[in-house]
């Protein structure tokens, strides 16, 4: 690591009198960060994320071994403790990711623990597009990725449900013999066989652009086409067709499940994250303010779109007005994948730390709003404040 650890953190406390004590670290702030210890020759020896820096500190290093621990003892070995501070969840593991990957580079792994990502992936250059599974999320020319899953069962389901209600390939490892017609799929009559006659192939193409839209979303074309061909084959006494149409329709419906709210096109995914940032003293305030942190996450990382107060009169009016395409990127992953991996394991926590809005079609005002008073729970509903400010605008008019 050629950068010296004072840039990368924000302060620091060294060993005295060859014992760490509780007065010694009492400089050390109490919120959410990041530590880094170090040895006598300068080399780091551990770096962690925590909520509280001092008391991690203080429980790692003043705490006795008992004698029967394998665990080396860090406080005989640390000379320095770096830190990093941070206020929010997201950005405590942001900046945990960026800090391993500085300085340990190449072994960096060995600190970064997150769920491996996989994601749902179509290929429209292939002779028979099909959706697959796969944990490379990087498009390129007519490769579709989309995400972001909770795990890997729901991308098999997602994957599935589409090739089955729409009919694509199945069974793709046969495609490259010559034992296509052993299909099963073909057998049962479950798949008209487009890769042993090529007049289909069309049929087939029109096939994967309904699929590719109820991917994105849009099931309810195709949920009333099957539900008329149902009832068509009801009417014509069909009803073995009719119970399979059924179970085609109650497969689409699959897609409307919660696991699938953040499933889009990678390239179009857009989220905006907010959560709380530093304090700070304000003129007439008899406390600090909280201030809060805007990120805009799409597929390719992280851009920080800067901190606010929210009872700052007509702020947030004035942020969805202004474009917000452009702001200063956050660099900390690895690539791609460490990225949404890292997204994904905050979108899909029993507890959502901060903030998080779906913003791929644009900013929902009344969703931030509401969103945004559950957030930061304040005394004056942000909802009654617009109404206000709406109100008073109009009368002015």
């Amino acid at each position: 690591m050629n950068v010296p650890y004072e840039e990368l953190f924000d302060s620091s406390v060294t060993l005295k009198q060859n014992e760490w004590t509780q007065d010694a670290l009492q400089e050390i702030p109490t919120c959410k960060g990041v530590l880094l210890f170090v040895d006598q020759q300068n080399q780091p020896i551990q770096i962690i994320q925590t909520g509280n820096l001092r008391r991690a500190v203080c429980a790692r290093l003043l705490q006795k071994q008992t004698e029967t621990s394998r665990k080396t003892d860090i406080a005989t070995l640390s000379q320095k403790i770096f830190w990093a501070s941070c206020h929010s969840n997201f950005m405590t593991q942001v900046n945990y990711l960026r800090l391993a990957h500085t300085l340990y580079a190449e072994t960096a792994n060995n600190w970064i623990q997150l769920p491996t990502p996989f994601f749902a992936v179509i290929d429209l250059d292939a002779p028979l597009p099909y959706f697959y599974i796969s944990n490379d999320p990087v498009t390129s020319g007519k490769r579709i990725a989309y995400g972001l899953f909770p795990n890997r069962k729901t991308v098999l389901e997602f994957t599935e449900t589409l090739n089955t209600v729409f009919c694509l390939c199945r069974n793709p490892s046969l495609l490259k013999t010559p034992r296509r017609s052993s299909c099963p799929y073909f057998q049962m009559q479950k798949c008209p066989g487009p890769c042993l006659d090529s007049s289909q192939k069309q049929s087939y193409l029109n096939r994967v652009h309904k699929a590719i839209a109820g991917a994105n979303g849009h099931t309810e074309s195709a949920n009333n086409m099957l539900n008329q061909m149902m009832n068509s084959a009801s009417n014509s006494m069909d009803f073995e067709k009719a119970n399979e149409l059924k179970r085609q329709i109650d497969q689409l419906k699959k897609l409307e499940k919660s696991d699938y709210r953040w499933v889009h096109d990678l390239k179009d995914l857009t989220i905006l994250h907010v959560d709380e940032s530093f304090r700070q003293a304000i003129e007439g305030k008899k406390r600090k303010v909280r201030y809060y942190k805007w990120l805009k996450i799409v597929s390719d990382g992280i851009y920080d779109l800067g901190d606010f107060l929210p009872d700052s009169d007509g702020y947030i009016e004035r942020f969805l007005e202004q474009k917000w395409t452009t702001a200063p990127r956050i660099s900390y992953a690895s690539d791609i994948k460490e990225h949404l991996g890292n997204v994904a394991y905050f979108l899909f926590r029993s507890k959502q730390p901060g903030f998080w809005l779906d913003c791929t079609e644009g900013i929902d005002a009344d969703r931030l709003y509401s969103g945004l008073d559950t957030c930061l729970k304040l005394k004056e509903p942000l909802t009654k404040k617009k109404d206000t400010e709406q109100n008073s605008v109009s009368q002015k008019t």
